[in-house]
């Protein structure tokens, strides 16, 4: 084996290195016929064989004819093909190795098999989860040409989608080539084929910049003239087979593969442990009562109050059941699970983090190795697969907290059968009192009094500290805020409205994406900095597990700021800033993209973005596309188009997410039963009763997704509210079959999620409409 440099390369491999693999990677891992994974003029005559094409043609050129005529066939071939059942024992030393990132134009499960069983990292697929701000636990997986385990993008297998992502989506383009301008790089199993692909990494293609040292792997025999190619870019030559390059990794690499077990929690996943009382950073209690979140120096200063629900969720802690406590933003979730978190007594880790994806979830599985603990999970709706991954481990206690409204979209997708749900929205009158007493002097109000929200509902903990404290609503301080920086300063207006707005969407926003956002305008490190500074308060560094030093994170004081804020900015500050922000910040930037997504693209929020429905419509398009074709952006977009009354172009598009998903997910058919509906239910009607056969036709997509997905609550609220419009239309006879038929549903819906206050709420609506003397019996 012989390597240019080697010294060189032997500290970076001991200090930090980037791995760029192509097919001759994985070549000693076998799929499930024992057949090694096929290289690319393997996998060319293959395809040749088996699909019977002519042998001539390049592999591009198959794919293309395959994609066009047999696409279905194409792609389980392939599923099928590269699916690793088996590997050489010697790629295991690849998770040993100080890996920043790995890149791959493989389309197999090879490196997700290798990290399968890892406690000292975990991959993060940029393309699925966005950035995790560089979490020293993972490492960050490009899959260049897409992957069997993503069945929402595309296979690729040219270097022309590479090329194009330079126009398409410069700000992913930039993060790429600066993942290897930093960090030097080996790239393993490429040939001369592959010279597309590599050529797209030369200096001269990346604006000039120069990439930071990288290593090639040839075959030995290669011939000097191809080894002079690879020089011409740059690139320094190890002559190896795989089998060399893994044993050379094992020889040399400085990492303990011997792990001791983990005796506290502190060692267990760093950052994620709650801290003892001295190592609490000390702020003041005031901070709490102006709405920011808590911290723990609020949990261990002893001036909050502890409600009823705390002992509710210990109880049912002690009954060995997972716990998720919910409410209404502003309840208290968070402050009390991690009070809940603090007083427990477990006999094992407690931990408290976000809610993991399923590779984080199984890694800190295998550094528990068995022993027990107690995983305290904030917004645990915004990864179910992960929670879930926690929730089948013996070993494993959780305590979540999540709003209401996010609650009700996962429940379906929970074991029921090992959860306890507490809603913890509706105080005590005690508790209630204990609260006004604990707001310090300075700012409460004297004579306090509680002000009734009417249709018997009780203050959250949030209306009780704002209607009790000097200082105005939120609203009311938030408008003037953004007045005042629309007449004095623009910029600093779009500083605070990209951070709410990414902070609404479950995430903190870092100094790489903010300078991403502000491209083009000047705006350096200092200039962020001072912005935070001059809105200190509204803005504040971000505190959490995903802090690691490297960089700094901002988001709003609260997620009650955040909200806010958007609610009071003009659709013009808001149009400006979103339209921004999606043009210039790759995915790849955004931590748990995944999370973020869901939120970024909501109906409702475009609705204050875009006044105007065509440049809403254009919006979602070009989302759509940047987004992989994701169908949930449709939906989204087809759903603000019909709350813009332009029922043909929410259909056009409804229809078209109904194409792509095949019509399988009854979420897009219960928006398109509700576009349906929302269309016709205010048209008159014709003499051959169409407008009723349409309506009729919406309530039966709806019975049809109440019988096949387990989203029953959603489905039987959707029916219920319809039920009530069509009766009011077309009255008691036309009805009440609907109307008996969503209390039927609502009154089960009641008995499984008592927490549910929505479905409760209906279920009295639809009681009252059916017969005004229905007895109190029967509700129950």
């Amino acid at each position: 084996m012989k390597i240019e440099n080697e010294n060189t390369f032997l500290a970076a491999m001991n200090t930090g290195l980037n791995l760029f693999v192509g097919a001759g990677f994985s070549t000693l891992a076998t799929d499930h016929k024992g057949q090694s994974l096929p290289i690319g003029s393997e996998l060319q005559q293959e395809l040749a064989e088996f699909f019977n094409l002519p042998s001539e043609l390049d592999l591009t050129q198959m794919a293309t004819i395959l994609n066009a005529s047999r696409k279905d066939e194409f792609r389980a071939y392939l599923k099928s093909r590269f699916t690793v059942a088996e590997f050489d024992s010697r790629y295991q030393v690849i998770e040993t190795l100080p890996l920043k990132s790995i890149f791959t134009t493989n389309v197999d499960n090879l490196l997700y098999e290798i990290f399968k069983g890892s406690n000292t990292s975990y991959l993060n697929d940029l393309d699925v989860r966005g950035s995790t701000f560089h979490d020293q636990n993972s490492i960050d997986l490009v899959t260049l040409h897409g992957c069997i385990l993503d069945d929402t993008r595309e296979f690729t297998f040219d270097a022309t989608s590479l090329a194009s992502a330079s126009t398409r989506e410069p700000d992913r383009w930039y993060f790429l080539s600066h993942a290897l301008e930093s960090v030097p790089t080996l790239f393993c199993g490429y040939s001369l084929a592959d010279s597309g692909t590599l050529s797209m990494l030369h200096p001269s293609t990346v604006d000039s910049r120069e990439l930071s040292d990288k290593w090639i792997t040839v075959l030995p025999g290669t011939d000097e003239g191809t080894r002079r190619y690879f020089r011409a870019l740059n690139f320094q030559v190890i002559d190896c087979d795989m089998e060399e390059l893994l044993d050379y990794f094992r020889k040399h690499s400085r990492v303990d593969e011997t792990h001791p077990p983990v005796t506290s929690s502190r060692e267990l996943v760093p950052g994620l442990n709650i801290p003892e009382f001295a190592e609490v950073a000390v702020r003041s209690i005031f901070d709490y009562f102006r709405g920011a979140p808590p911290t723990w120096s609020d949990i261990y200063s002893g001036q909050l109050t502890t409600t009823s629900h705390h002992a509710r969720v210990r109880n049912a802690l002690n009954s060995q059941q997972h716990t998720f406590v919910t409410g209404i933003p502003g309840s208290g979730k968070t402050t009390l699970m991690m009070q809940v978190a603090k007083d427990f007594p477990f006999a094992g880790h407690k931990l408290l983090c976000e809610a993991p994806t399923p590779e984080k979830a199984k890694f800190i599985l295998n550094k528990l190795a068995g022993s027990h603990a107690l995983i305290c999970i904030d917004n645990f709706a915004d990864d179910l697969d992960g929670v879930n991954v926690l929730l089948n481990a013996p070993n494993v206690q959780i305590l979540g907290s999540e709003e209401i409204y996010w609650l009700e979209t996962v429940t379906h997708r929970l074991p029921r059968e090992k959860i306890h749900i507490i809603d913890i929205t509706d105080l005590t009158d005690e508790d209630t009192q204990s609260i006004v007493d604990r707001i310090p002097s300075d700012v409460r109000i004297a004579n306090s009094s509680l002000r009734p929200l009417g249709s018997g509902y009780t203050p959250s903990i949030f209306e009780i500290v704002e209607s009790n404290t000097h200082h105005s609503t939120l609203s009311e301080r938030y408008k003037k805020v953004l007045q005042t920086l629309e007449s004095h300063n623009v910029l600093l207006l779009e500083f605070l409205l990209v951070c709410s707005y990414v902070h609404r969407c479950r995430t903190p926003i870092s100094s790489d994406m903010l300078l991403a956002f502000f491209r083009g305008t000047g705006i350096n490190y200092e200039h962020l900095y001072e912005m935070r500074n001059k809105i200190q308060g509204i803005v504040v560094d971000y505190v959490g597990d995903l802090d690691d030093g490297a960089q700094d994170y901002f988001s709003p004081r609260s997620s009650l700021i955040s909200e806010a804020v958007i609610g009071q900015a003009t659709s013009g500050q808001l149009k400006r800033m979103v339209t921004r922000f999606h043009e210039q910040v790759s995915s790849f930037r955004i931590h748990r993209h995944d999370v973020f997504r869901r939120r970024a693209f909501d109906h409702e929020l475009m609705r204050l973005v875009f006044r105007d429905w065509e440049e809403g419509k254009e919006f979602y398009r070009q989302s759509y596309s940047r987004e992989d074709q994701n169908p949930f952006v449709l939906q989204q977009g087809a759903l603000y188009l019909s709350r813009k009354h332009r029922f043909q172009e929410a259909f056009q598009m409804i229809d078209e997410a109904l194409s792509r998903t095949s019509r399988r997910i009854p979420s897009i058919r219960n928006s398109h039963a509700t576009i349906l509906f929302r269309a016709n239910i205010n048209r008159g009607d014709t003499d051959d009763g169409i407008v009723k056969r349409t309506l009729q036709e919406s309530m039966d997509i709806l019975r049809e997704c109440y019988a096949y997905d387990q989203r029953k609550a959603y489905h039987a609220q959707i029916f219920a509210d319809q039920s009530l419009r069509y009766e009011s239309r077309y009255g008691r006879e036309e009805g009440q079959a609907y109307l008996e038929t969503a209390l039927t549903w609502l009154k089960e819906e009641v008995r499984r999620s008592p927490w549910n206050r929505e479905v409760k709420r209906l279920r009295g609506v639809v009681a009252r409409r059916l017969s005004s003397s229905l007895s109190l019996e029967t509700l129950v």
